[in-house]
């Protein structure tokens, strides 16, 4: 059985997202697409998570970290799978603002860290 889970709408994604402009269907389209096969729903409207979304890519834009970006939707939704986390990141990244990929991709393990 697929586990799914919910996400809320954290108060620093929709501050940062605030009058986000919109960008052309397709991308938004396949993004919800994405996050849907992934699992993953809102609580209210598919719009919700498009703005998450863009609200990731804010952050990304002004210099946040995927680690930042991580704990702030950890914390503040209701996504408390890490993988679910990871993949709305990865999602949102893939489909909303492909020029952050480098930004947001995982750290390498530190020297001595098994992997």
């Amino acid at each position: 059985m697929k586990k799914s889970w919910t996400v809320g709408l954290p108060s620093a994604l929709v501050l940062l997202c605030g009058a986000a402009g919109t960008a052309s269907a397709a991308p938004v389209d396949e993004f919800l697409n994405q996050v849907h096969a992934d699992g993953i729903t809102s609580a209210t409207s598919d719009d919700d998570l498009v703005t998450v979304g863009r609200g990731i890519c804010t952050m990304l834009d002004t210099g946040a970290g995927r680690s930042d970006v991580y704990r702030d939707l950890y914390e503040n939704t209701r996504l408390d799978d890490p993988s679910f986390v990871d993949a709305f990141i990865d999602d949102s990244v893939q489909f909303l603002c492909p020029w952050n990929r480098q930004a947001s991709a995982p750290a390498p393990p530190e020297s001595g860290d098994t992997v």
